[in-house]
């Protein structure tokens, strides 16, 4: 089964695809720069223009944590766990575009998506369609920054977003499953 934290990214990537530029996508190995001199760190891309998201980093929410935890039932028997932990899901953008005519375009409409697409609507299970939505705020995080002279004649310009509220609980609900199953066992050895 899939990770929260992966489809959420997914779900983000799917839509600056349909909201920014087709040719979006999540960056692979940021590790490497041919020219670190230079200051772009850009992934060597096949197309131009594209849209590179790298990351998410995850910073603590102390705004936006949830108070109560995820309701376990494990056996039949229904725990609610303690309080998870909530991050905010920081990402870099880089875009590269051929022309500085496209580039401003693309900023223009990176700008438009960053004030504009306030959600990030992700299905809470997606095994269980009936289990509603999960909405993230999609936020600017910083300032956007020009290069208009790189190398091979690619313009980039670079900004950053920020997903907030994510709740990482996965842990916490195997964790507590284990735990419950050991405490099974124990009873079961103390009666027997």
């Amino acid at each position: 089964m899939e990770s929260d934290l992966t489809r959420v990214v997914r779900a983000l990537v799917q839509r600056m695809k349909a909201d920014v530029h087709p040719n979006t996508l999540l960056s692979v190995s940021p590790e490497y720069d041919e020219a670190p001199e230079s200051g772009l760190s850009v992934v060597p891309l096949a197309t131009l223009p594209s849209v590179v998201l790298s990351g998410p980093t995850l910073r603590p929410s102390r705004t936006l944590r949830t108070h109560d935890g995820p309701v376990l039932e494990v056996d039949g028997v229904a725990t609610r766990l303690g309080p998870v932990a909530t991050f905010d899901l920081g990402f870099s953008v880089t875009v590269a575009a051929g022309r500085t005519h496209e580039l401003l375009e693309l900023m223009a409409t990176m700008s438009t998506f960053l004030h504009q697409a306030r959600w990030l609507v992700v299905a809470r299970d997606p095994e269980h369609p009936d289990a509603g939505n999960v909405r993230y705020e999609i936020d600017a995080d910083g300032e956007f920054r020009t290069q208009l002279r790189g190398p091979d004649e690619v313009r980039v310009f670079t900004c950053a977003l920020v997903v907030r509220g994510f709740d990482v609980h996965e842990i916490v609900i195997e964790t507590a499953a284990v735990l419950h199953a050991l405490s099974v066992e124990l009873e079961e050895a103390q009666d027997g």
